[in-house]
Order: structure tokens, then sequence, then C-alpha cells
């Protein structure tokens, strides 16, 4: 059985700060042996996370507090407390905070795809 507070997970980079300049917290990477390369992460935004692809995922994004911009493929939404995103393989995709009594911050899931697929119409 594997159980973890996400605060003691490992994080994304030696150091803690990844290349977006955020601390991301990893309790479950795909190189545990998941099945179908799936990968839990956490992460406090505390400025934004520059727009980025990566093809080969998807993820999901749960939000756990604060308030937030998410952009997607050109369109922005305020996303707060218990929302849930879905961010398709391949979209550009980017996040930045906004003020508020809590920090921004959210739990994703990245679901590692054989194949890239193409979400848009």
């Amino acid at each position: 059985m594997f159980v973890q507070k996400i605060f003691d997970a490992s994080t994304y980079a030696p150091g803690g700060v990844a290349p977006d300049g955020q601390t991301h917290y990893e309790p479950v990477k795909k190189e545990m042996g998941m099945s179908h390369g799936l990968e839990i992460s956490m992460v406090v935004v505390e400025k934004p996370i520059p727009d980025h692809s990566h093809p080969p995922t998807e993820q999901i994004y749960y939000i756990r507090s604060g308030r937030g911009i998410v952009k997607i493929d050109g369109e922005e939404r305020e996303v707060d407390k218990d929302t849930v995103v879905f961010v398709p393989s391949g979209c550009v995709h980017g996040v930045r905070p906004l003020p508020g009594p809590e920090p921004f911050s959210y739990i994703y899931v990245t679901h590692y795809l054989e194949t890239p697929r193409n979400h848009k119409k």
C-alpha cells in the first residue's frame, strides 16, 4: 500500500524548483510502475506559469485553494477551489494566480499517452 502526505513527497527537480519557477510535489510518478502512465503532482502557483504544451500528455487539474486564471489554446477562465479543468493533449496552456486570502494551488493528474491525441475539432 502506498500512502503519503503531498508535502512530504519529492519535488519535480533537485532543489525543488521546476523550470516554470514553481515547486511541484510529486507523490506518484509514472516511474513507480503505475499502469497507463499516470502521474499525480501538486503545485502552489506563486507566479504565472508560462504558456507551454506537452503533446504526449493530457492533464486534469483539481483546484484545491485560492483563485487563478487557466488559459488553454487562447481561451482564459477564472477558476477557484473545487474546480476541475481538463487540459487536452497538445494544447498550449498556462496558469496565473489571482490575489486572495489563500494561495492558488492545484493537484494535477498527468496521463502519458502512447500516441498523442488531437482534441481539436
